[in-house]
C-alpha cells in the first residue's frame, strides 16, 4: 500500500512564543527533521506552511498555504494530496519521532484493518480539574496522551472531512467518520514541544 505524508506546519506558535517549526534542534530545524524522516518512510509529501513563507528546506512534492485555523490547514493539505491508500499526519511539535515508529504504525493499522493507528502514552501524573476556584482530582485510569504522527486510512479520513465541521485534532475526523482506532505504546522520547523548555529537554534526548 502507498502512503502520503501530510505535514502540518502552518501554525504561528502562539503557545511557544514564536513559529516553533523553524526553531533548531541539534543544529536542524524542527520542520526539516520531520520532512527528512517522512521522505524516507513515505511515497509523497505535502507540506502546509504559514502564508508568506518561502520554503527553503528539503524537497517536498507540494506546498500548501495554511488557513486561519488548524482545521482549515488540514483540509487544504488533504485536498491537495493525490490518491494514496494511507496518510501519515504529522507536525514539527513531535520532532523526535523516527521512521521505525511510522513503519510500526503502518503495520499495526493494516494488521487490524483499522482506520487509524496512533501512538499513546499512559497518564501517570495526578490530574485535577480547576474551574472558577474549585479543585477536583480527576480519575486517570485508562487515560492516555496521544502523540504525533498518526497513520490513517485515506478513504476514511476523506469521508470524515465531509462531516466534521470544526476540529482541533485529526483523530476527530476519524471519529466523525465512525472509524476504528488502534493504538501502540509511543516512545517516551517522542515528546511534545510546546514551550522553549520542552525544546531544551529535546536537545538532551537527541
Amino acid at each position: 500500500m502507498t502512503i502520503a505524508a501530510l505535514i502540518l506546519a502552518g501554525g504561528n506558535g502562539a503557545r511557544f512564543g514564536a513559529a516553533k517549526q523553524f526553531e533548531r534542534l541539534d543544529g536542524e530545524r524542527l520542520i526539516d527533521r520531520v520532512v527528512n524522516v517522512a521522505r524516507d518512510a513515505c511515497d509523497d509529501i505535502t507540506l502546509v506552511l504559514p502564508a508568506g513563507i518561502a520554503w527553503d528546506g528539503p524537497d517536498v512534492d507540494r506546498l500548501v498555504v495554511g488557513g486561519a485555523t488548524h482545521a482549515d490547514s488540514t483540509r487544504r493539505g488533504a485536498v491537495a494530496i493525490p490518491a494514496h491508500d494511507d496518510l501519515l499526519i504529522w507536525g514539527p511539535s513531535h520532532p523526535l519521532a523516527q521512521g521505525s515508529l511510522i513503519h510500526e504504525l503502518r503495520r499495526v493499522r493494516a494488521a487490524h484493518d483499522a482506520d487509524a493507528a496512533v501512538p499513546v502514552r499512559p497518564i501517570v501524573d495526578v490530574v485535577a480539574a480547576i474551574d472558577d476556584g474549585t479543585f477536583a482530582i480527576e480519575p486517570t485510569k485508562g487515560t492516555h496522551t496521544v502523540q504525533y504522527p498518526y497513520v490513517v486510512r485515506r478513504s476514511t479520513f476523506q469521508r470524515g472531512l465531509e462531516t466534521a465541521d470544526a476540529f482541533r485534532e485529526e483523530l476527530e475526523v476519524i471519529e466523525a467518520a465512525g472509524g476504528s482506532v488502534v493504538t501502540i505504546e509511543g516512545p517516551a522520547t517522542n515528546i511534545h514541544i510546546t514551550t522553549p523548555a520542552d525544546l531544551t529537554i529535546a536537545e538532551r534526548l537527541c
